[in-house]
């Protein structure tokens, strides 16, 4: 298990940030999933470094995710 924090900025969610422990191997797209908020899936943008990350990018311990509220339209 590796330590990742992950900071909730959804315009409809904010929460402080949280460490999680998840799988070593966990990859952006299975994050989630991974801290039981795969209900997420399709609606949070996950930022890492400020740079949206390929949902096959497998996390490292230690690191900071942003999720970020998908916005469409025009």
């Amino acid at each position: 298990m590796i330590p990742v924090t992950v900071d909730c900025r959804l315009a409809w969610r904010k929460l402080p940030p949280r460490q999680f422990l998840v799988p070593e191997g966990t990859t952006v797209g299975g994050l989630l999933d991974a801290i039981g908020e795969g209900e997420l899936n399709g609606h949070a943008l996950l930022v890492i470094d400020k740079q949206a990350c390929e949902s096959e990018r497998v996390l490292r311990a230690g690191e900071r995710v942003v999720l970020l509220s998908v916005m469409c339209g025009g």
